[in-house]
């Protein structure tokens, strides 16, 4: 198994997991109660500003993973630091400035939001929970956040059920990005998109960062999206990670064959760029 890179240049990492062990009990006790393990010793390093993807089905732990470093899912054992810091050890105004430092971006864009308040509203929330500015300052920063991710203001004014998919994943990292945060956590956050418009938000997602040097996060299941914007990723099954490496390493020279087999499940949209196994397989 390849073993996580790490930040070069002795740049301390902004996400460090060392480790990482999350059980499930199931069962009401007794001979019938058993656990299920659904992380399983994994060890991985985010540098700042960079995109770190982890790949899997569904049921790999990736998910699973994020939920830990939210302090949604407390870990079985293992450790998760986040800015020198371990996360499952902070005091409440540590806590408190975790949850200004991190942030996620849903699955289902729709679903996401609140579908009773305005996208205003929405957008505005973490800036009222961290009591960030009066209602004029946070209006403003609601209309920057707009422009940023490419919606009108006019938008502000709007229920979610007034946006398409894709608008509403535009105001989904809005949200994300009002407090700026060190690391946004992109759970699956274009497969529920129409295809058409997910190049437009990895677009987004890569001038965001830019302009931004946010980190990301990057979940997914789909290894064409991932090769298009993560430069290092880990390849998760059953809990654990069995690849790790750059984005030239793992689709290049797949070690694992568990990552080729999920190469080699990829469909091709273009067979005269074929994909990066394809090619390696034909030169062989």
């Amino acid at each position: 198994m390849s073993a996580p890179t790490t930040p070069s240049g002795g740049e301390a990492p902004l996400v460090t997991i060392r480790d990482l062990v999350k059980r499930y009990r199931q069962g009401r006790g007794g001979s019938r109660a058993h656990e299920v393990v659904a992380v399983d010793g994994v060890s991985l390093e985010i540098r700042a500003g960079e995109t770190f993807a982890l790949v899997g089905e569904s049921g790999s732990g990736k998910s699973t993973v994020a939920k830990m470093l939210l302090r949604l899912e407390p870990p079985t054992s293992g450790t998760i630091e986040f800015e020198g810091r371990d996360v499952w050890a902070l005091d409440r105004a540590g806590l408190k400035t975790l949850r200004r430092r991190l942030a996620i971006v849903f699955q289902n864009p729709v679903a996401s939001l609140n579908r009773r308040r305005t996208v205003e509203e929405i957008i505005a929330a973490p800036l009222e929970i961290h009591r960030m500015g009066d209602r004029g300052a946070r209006r403003r920063r609601v209309h920057e956040l707009l422009e940023l991710v490419g919606l009108d203001t006019v938008h502000a004014r709007r229920l979610p059920s007034a946006l398409s998919g894709g608008q509403c994943q535009r105001v989904g990292i809005a949200r994300a990005l009002a407090l700026e945060p060190r690391l946004v956590i992109l759970d699956e956050a274009v497969s529920a998109v129409d295809v058409s418009i997910r190049a437009q938000i990895l677009n987004l997602l890569r001038d965001l960062q830019e302009l931004t040097g946010v980190a990301y996060l990057f979940i997914s299941h789909d290894l064409a999206v991932v090769h298009s914007i993560a430069p290092r990723l880990a390849v998760m099954q059953h809990g654990r990670i069995v690849e790790a490496g750059t984005r030239t390493e793992v689709f290049g020279r797949p070690q694992h064959e568990y990552t080729r087999a999920l190469l080699a499940a990829v469909p091709e949209p273009d067979p005269a760029n074929p994909f990066p196994l394809r090619r390696t397989k034909e030169s062989a």
